[in-house]
């Protein structure tokens, strides 16, 4: 930490803390957003950094089901401000990095058995995804030259994956959920949260080339590529997570809004349910019903 200035800090600074960089604020906005869209939601609990080892607290983790298809969300928080926004720079998304993975389980006979299967309709081909990101500001003592800083989100982001890691090993249970189902689908999703007004996308062609000026958006998606570990009857398998999911707080909203009343838009971040018994069949066979 940078050698702080002795004068005591007042209710005057608390005070303009609280009302320009709280992220406590935003957390709950996004906790009882969750709620009310009819998700099971959890508001500052703690896990274990699978990398660092270190115990952590995460923001938000929300969780849906319809029948035996389960959404499990790990979400990061930050007040962000407009004069430090976020900036993602964006390329057409190829078709390697078009799908995200529904991890399917199955526990029927007493056997507990795990297998990803790959979607492919939340994350088109050819539509900008990000792969690069930059927070962007001014000094005072230099306000005519922009300097840039992804420290802060890098770090929120990051722990949105590491919350992520633990979900994956709870979806392992999900199977469990309906003794009339036994097998189940969960997507688990990694999503940032930051304020209004401060999520800026450059976009760009596959050559390279800006396409069109820089401009605001209330949504967009980062590329990833990683692999999450966990382990069944003693086999090591892993879970891919592509995206991070990055909201304005205004954009979370209206993705919860969407998500909740729309069947179809379900059915393009999750697998339907209709379709999870062919799956279970395919990948472990009729012993998996």
């Amino acid at each position: 930490m940078a050698k702080l200035h002795p004068e005591a800090i007042n209710v005057a600074d608390i005070e303009k803390y609280l009302k320009d960089s709280d992220d406590f604020q935003l957390e709950l906005h996004v906790f009882r957003s969750c709620q009310a869209a009819g998700m099971h939601t959890s508001h500052g609990g703690t896990y274990k950094d699978p990398v660092s080892g270190i115990h952590r607290q995460y923001d938000v983790r929300a969780f849906w089901s319809r029948k035996n298809t389960y959404l499990r969300m790990a979400i990061e928080c930050k007040a962000t401000r407009t004069n430090c926004p976020l900036l993602i720079s964006r390329i057409p998304r190829e078709n390697v990095e078009s799908r995200h993975y529904s991890l399917i389980t199955s526990d029927a006979l007493s056997i507990q058995r795990a297998k990803v299967e790959p979607l492919q309709t939340f994350f088109p081909v050819g539509k900008q995804v990000g792969k690069s990101t930059a927070q962007i500001g001014r000094t005072e003592s230099s306000p005519h030259r922009l300097i840039s800083n992804d420290a802060e989100l890098f770090g929120k982001w990051t722990q949105a994956i590491a919350s992520a890691h633990e979900l994956v090993q709870k979806a392992l249970l999900d199977c469990s959920r309906d003794p009339k189902l036994p097998y189940a689908a969960t997507t688990i999703q990694p999503i940032l949260v930051i304020s209004d007004d401060t999520l800026w996308v450059a976009d760009h062609g596959s050559d390279g080339a800006r396409l069109d000026p820089p401009h605001q958006v209330d949504n967009c998606s980062l590329y990833l590529g990683i692999d999450v570990p966990f382990t069944v009857k003693k086999e090591e398998e892993s879970y891919p997570i592509t995206h991070l999911l990055i909201y304005t707080k205004s954009g979370f909203d209206a993705f919860l809004q969407k998500f909740a009343n729309d069947e179809n838009f379900q059915g393009n971040l999750c697998i339907d349910p209709i379709e999870i018994r062919g799956v279970v069949e395919k990948k472990f066979g009729n012993a998996g019903l």
